[in-house]
């Protein structure tokens, strides 16, 4: 009887034994079909690094049966964390700056064209110098009885190579 019961509990562990077995392999291959899903949201992850920490091998090797998703994001929240609020600034600063760049080329131009537009109006409305138009002007001579002893002497010299002078 003794032998019986000993074979029969044998036989049940045996049974369970092949039952964890299989389950393991199961859960093995469960794995690594959600590790590769998770790598698309997370493209950092590996399962193989992440076993080795014992937090995360620990959770999942549990009686719990946490997805590996889960287990990650406990595992490594901090980081998931503050590197969504890195993106998350970046782009926001990004758009600020591009927004702040847009509006100040705007203003530029749009100041730039009235300059130039109230430049060409003033000029168009002023009346003509005396100075700037050379058909206005009129030519004066030197006076004789002005002229400098090196005035002289510069006509002198300029007499002897040929030249008239006209005063």
């Amino acid at each position: 009887m003794e032998e019986q019961l000993k074979e029969s509990l044998t036989a049940e562990i045996s049974a369970e034994d092949e039952a964890e077995a299989s389950s393991e392999e199961l859960w093995d291959a469960a794995w690594l079909q959600e590790a590769e899903l998770l790598k698309q949201s997370y493209p950092d992850f590996e399962l193989e690094t992440q076993m080795k920490d014992p937090l995360f091998s620990g959770m999942l090797r549990g009686d719990i049966r946490p997805s590996l998703k889960q287990i990650y994001e406990l595992c490594h929240g901090g980081e998931i964390a503050k590197q969504k609020v890195d993106e998350a600034v970046s782009a926001a600063v990004a758009e600020a700056v591009n927004k702040a760049v847009a509006e100040a080329v705007a203003q530029t131009t749009t100041e730039t064209e009235e300059r130039m537009l109230s430049r060409i109006r003033a000029r168009g409305q002023r009346p003509a110098e005396s100075g700037l138009n050379a058909a206005l002007g009129f030519r004066t001579h030197p006076a004789v009885s002005r002229l400098t002893r090196a005035d002289r002497e510069g006509l002198a010299r300029r007499a002897s190579r040929g030249e008239t002078i006209r005063l």
